[in-house]
């Protein structure tokens, strides 16, 4: 079955899979994570790809969770996010070199996505940051400590607490980014690169990324998928979500 919110195809060696929820920002619902998750286990499995890229469109990689979905099946929203974890997990698993190119929103869960990544490629425009708590919700998939080992405590507490969100340059030098490249060479720089690394000793390569992602590795993603779920019961989650999906902030939202 053609997925709905996903295109994926192979070139040579390099799986090529973009979000493709325009009318949304990319804003990633259910179905199109399970899509996700489905096509990076096809290619994390298939032999005849290496190494995978996660793209977007110009204007958003991703921009955070489908609010009105949610809002939308708010009896749901527990069960929805706890099948929306079980999903993440194989971009979390993936075996072979992930590499994400970046232009415009990644936020939220998008900027959880990239944090999975192995590699990130950004462009002038990309704009990372977790603004969950304005609605009263905890990162969902790991956030907090994927972006406190990737940029240190007192910058997570800042992007965290604050919601704000780094710009390409200060996301590099923070280590969210690995490198910045323009938008009209995003696609030739992830092109080489894909093939560069596509062209090495595949056991190698697949060793190596192990290795890395062990030395990487926090025994907080549990607790915090735990925590995130508990927060989607709280009262001043329901009430600043159906605020935000009415396009009326609530005081939360101010926050």
């Amino acid at each position: 079955m053609k997925a709905e919110y996903i295109a994926a195809e192979i070139r040579e060696n390099i799986g090529i899979i973009t979000l493709n929820n325009p009318n949304n920002l990319n804003s990633i619902n259910e179905k199109m994570l399970r899509e996700l998750s489905e096509q990076i286990a096809e290619y994390d499995n298939s032999k005849h790809v290496r190494v995978i890229v996660l793209k977007g469109i110009e204007k958003s990689f991703a921009a955070g969770l489908d609010i009105k979905s949610i809002a939308a099946n708010l009896s749901n929203a527990k069960e929805i996010l706890k099948n929306m974890q079980t999903s993440f997990q194989s971009i979390l698993t993936a075996k072979k070199p992930l590499i994400a190119a970046v232009s415009g929103f990644a936020l939220g869960i998008g900027c959880e996505i990239v944090m999975c990544c192995d590699i990130v490629l950004a462009t002038e425009t990309a704009r990372f940051g977790l603004p969950e708590l304005s609605i009263g919700l905890l990162p969902c998939f790991g956030g907090c400590h994927l972006l406190t080992k990737t940029v240190g405590k007192a910058k997570a507490m800042d992007m965290i607490l604050s919601g704000r969100a780094l710009l390409a340059d200060e996301a590099e030098k923070a280590g969210l980014v690995s490198r910045i490249v323009t938008s009209e060479s995003l696609t030739e720089e992830y092109t080489k690169l894909a093939q560069r690394i596509a062209s090495l000793p595949q056991n190698t390569v697949l060793r190596a990324k192990r290795i890395i992602s062990q030395a990487a590795q926090s025994p907080q993603a549990e607790l915090e998928n735990l925590l995130s779920l508990s927060s989607v019961e709280s009262s001043e989650f329901k009430q600043s979500l159906m605020s935000y999906a009415q396009k009326k902030p609530s005081n939360a939202a101010k926050a």
